[in-house]
C-alpha cells in the first residue's frame, strides 16, 4: 500500500504535496475497515437468518434483506462521512 501510495504522490502530484498521497491512504484504510465491519455483520445477520429459517421462510427473508439493508447504508454513511471530513479539510 505505501509503495502504491509512492506512485500515486509521484505521478499525480509530482511531489509538489502530500494531498493525493493522504487522501488515497485515507481511503484504503476506511475501505478496509468498512470491509471488516461489514464481514462482521453479515457473519452475524447469517446466524440470525438460520436461526429465524428454523420458523419461516418468510421471516428468514425479511431477517437477511434487513441486514443486507444495515450493511449498505452504514458503509455508505462511513464512506460519505470520511469524504466530507476530507473535503472540509482540504478546502
Amino acid at each position: 500500500m505505501i509503495i502504491i501510495a509512492g506512485i500515486v504522490w509521484v505521478c499525480v502530484d509530482g511531489l509538489n504535496g502530500a494531498y493525493t498521497t493522504f487522501a488515497f491512504v485515507l481511503g484504503a484504510v476506511t475501505s478496509m475497515a468498512c470491509g471488516a465491519f461489514g464481514m462482521y455483520i453479515a457473519t452475524y445477520s447469517n446466524f440470525r437468518t438460520t436461526i429465524c429459517a428454523k420458523i419461516s421462510l418468510g421471516y428468514a427473508f425479511k431477517t437477511a434483506y434487513r441486514a443486507g439493508v444495515v450493511i449498505g447504508f452504514a458503509l455508505v454513511s462511513v464512506s460519505l462521512a470520511v469524504l466530507l471530513a476530507l473535503i472540509k479539510t482540504y478546502q
